[in-house]
């Protein structure tokens, strides 16, 4: 996770803080979201540029329960100078999912192929 991320996360906290929420940090929990924060589970994004657009990963999604979807944020955090926030609703977030297909091979395919030296 790179400084950008944290300190995205960080400021994340402390909004919820603010607002009378209790926020815990789980980016490194190996969790599908980065702050739970008093029932919510909020994925955090963030840019320093004025793009908004960004990708929430299919496995995030596919990996959550109905119940947990209720309860799944996307916080959008623009940095810089005077750094601001945007809370999409999940019933805003799963409306408006479009499914962007990318390919990936598992290492378990390259890793069952015959290796072969090179001299």
């Amino acid at each position: 996770m790179g400084i950008r991320e944290k300190k995205a996360i960080k400021l994340v906290i402390a909004y919820e803080k603010k607002h009378g929420r209790t926020a815990v940090d789980c980016s490194n929990e190996r969790c599908i979201y980065d702050v739970k924060s008093s029932g919510r589970l909020i994925e955090v994004k963030s840019r320093s540029a004025k793009g908004i657009s960004f990708a929430v990963l299919q496995g995030t999604i596919k990996k959550l329960s109905k119940k947990e979807k209720g309860k799944f944020y996307l916080y959008y955090v623009r940095l810089g100078k005077k750094p601001s926030i945007r809370i999409v609703l999940p019933s805003i977030l799963f409306k408006n999912l479009q499914l962007d297909i990318k390919f990936r091979l598992p290492a378990s395919v390259i890793s069952n192929q015959k290796e072969e030296k090179i001299k």
